[in-house]
This record gives C-alpha cells, sequence and structure tokens, in this order.
C-alpha cells in the first residue's frame, strides 16, 4: 500500500512505465504527501488510463462528494 508514500507511489508507476511526476516535500515541507503532475493534449486517452491505472492500483482513492 503507497498511501502517503509518494516515492513508492512514484516507484510503481515508473515501475509500470510512466514518469508520472515529482515528490512536493522537498520545496514545500507541508506537502511531503502530494506530488505535482502535469499531461499535454499530446497524451492518449489510453495513456492517461494508464497513468491512472498505475497510480491507483494500490492506492484507496475517496469519492468524491455527491451533489456539490
Amino acid at each position: 500500500d503507497h498511501e502517503d508514500d509518494v516515492d513508492g507511489l512514484l516507484k510503481t508507476a515508473l515501475d509500470a512505465g510512466y514518469f508520472a511526476g515529482i515528490p512536493l516535500g522537498r520545496w514545500y515541507p507541508d506537502l511531503a504527501d502530494c506530488l505535482l503532475i502535469c499531461v499535454t493534449e499530446r497524451r492518449t486517452r489510453a495513456e492517461l488510463d494508464g497513468l491512472i491505472a498505475a497510480l491507483t492500483a494500490n492506492v484507496s482513492v475517496a469519492a468524491a462528494p455527491q451533489g456539490t
């Protein structure tokens, strides 16, 4: 489980073939459990879906509130 383990999450994504982003804790200690992700219009839907799958495979994702 990589929840709250940004480095582990990024390694899992890299092992799946995705350079997923950079950990923000180096510059913003309060954001040590966060990472910055950037994608461009040059990425296909399949590539984005693969990145999402790699990032969420071992992390619990909270559902967005309904009706807001």
